[in-house]
């Protein structure tokens, strides 16, 4: 059976931080990147799917951190 790594208290202000940058965080940031994603999608559908990835990963990495910021601290 594996255990959990301990979450430290000293590591929450840095959770908080993540969550809020990965929150704030735009796959498509500038009107360019979001105009190439729709027009590429035929001649470079590994571009798209990386893209999709990116931000799938995004949101894998959020939902994680948003998990061990409501875990209670172990005392060691």
């Amino acid at each position: 059976m594996s255990q959990l790594p301990k979450l430290r208290s000293d590591r929450a202000p840095l959770f908080s931080t993540a969550i809020t940058h990965l929150q704030q965080l735009q796959v498509f940031p500038s009107s360019t990147i979001a105009q190439f994603y729709a027009q590429a999608r035929w001649q470079y559908p590994k571009v798209q799917t990386y893209l999709q990835m990116l931000d799938y990963l995004r949101l894998l990495t959020l939902e994680y951190l948003q998990m061990q910021q409501t875990m209670q601290p172990i005392s060691a």
